[in-house]
């Protein structure tokens, strides 16, 4: 009698143990699903990303791998959009320079707020990367826009070829030559501050946060022709990333153009901010033509 009854105490036991490392089991995989990330587009970035940083880490940059690469993971609209932009850094670091620190420190989240939007952010980037992700069919996500929060402001790194529309010599009058913006079909800009004083090569930058046709006037480098007013400047410290200026196209014809001035790094002040154009008209914001 004894001896059935410690059988059934075992029995017992040893139900209890099976059962509790199932339990056991059990919350261990369902820990592991919520910790995990559910979101496949914050995966498919952090794939892209670790590649791409990688190839460019190399002493030798693959260019054909690196093709590939953005072949697999970016939409063709804004592949072909990449290879007619003229930037002078990695649209997709927002730097010049690749670190090894990236592949361990990079931030990849989505804004909570916006669709298919996501935060990229890179250790001693100061600014935000934006990224627009689509799903095309079969649940596949591609990278379809790079953006970049500047003054709060988000910049698209491509340029719109709706400027194509606006390319010619800008004034504020036919009768007045000077001072005058000239736009490129790179979506680049000659623009004179001072007559015979400042002129500087800028880039035209769609601005997403102000009304349609909208740009930011982003400086390039001072033209070589500079007089004394900008031989003055302290150029090496004026801001390439802080717009100088925007521009409004109301019509093939017409915009509305304000100058902001140069942003100094050093001194997080603006100075030249009054201008010819300025001057000329007495407004902060002018309104010009296109001329023939």
């Amino acid at each position: 009698m004894e001896t059935i009854k410690n059988k059934l105490i075992m029995r017992n036991l040893l139900f209890i143990t099976v059962s509790f490392l199932l339990l056991s089991c059990i919350a261990g995989n369902a820990k592991t699903v919520n910790d995990g990330n559910l979101d496949p587009a914050v995966d498919m970035l952090k794939e892209f990303y670790a590649e791409y940083i990688s190839l460019n880490l190399c002493d030798e940059v693959d260019d054909a791998s690196l093709l590939n690469l953005k072949e697999k993971y970016l939409t063709p609209s804004l592949l072909m959009k990449l290879r007619s932009s003229v930037v002078d850094f990695d649209p997709f670091v927002d730097a010049q320079d690749f670190s090894q620190r990236w592949l361990t420190e990079i931030d990849i989240a989505k804004i909570d707020s916006l669709d298919n939007l996501y935060t990229v952010m890179l250790p001693d980037n100061k600014d935000c990367i934006i990224v627009k992700v689509i799903c095309k069919e079969g649940g596949k996500y591609l990278i379809d826009n790079i953006s970049y929060n500047r003054d709060n402001s988000l910049v698209s790194c491509v340029q719109d070829s709706s400027i194509n529309t606006y390319l010619g010599t800008w004034v504020i009058s036919e009768e007045q030559p000077f001072p005058y913006i000239a736009i490129r079909k790179d979506s680049s800009a000659y623009v004179v501050v001072e007559s015979d004083q400042i002129m500087i090569n800028t880039k035209l930058v769609p601005d997403t946060s102000a009304p349609n046709n909208s740009y930011q006037i982003l400086l390039v480098a001072p033209a070589e022709e500079l007089g004394i007013g900008g031989q003055r400047l302290d150029w090496s410290h004026l801001s390439t990333t802080h717009p100088v200026g925007h521009i409004q196209f109301l019509s093939n014809n017409t915009a509305r153009y304000t100058w902001l001035g140069f942003y100094n790094t050093i001194t997080k002040q603006r100075v030249w901010q009054d201008s010819q154009f300025t001057r000329e008209t007495g407004d902060k914001t002018i309104n010009l033509i296109k001329v023939p």
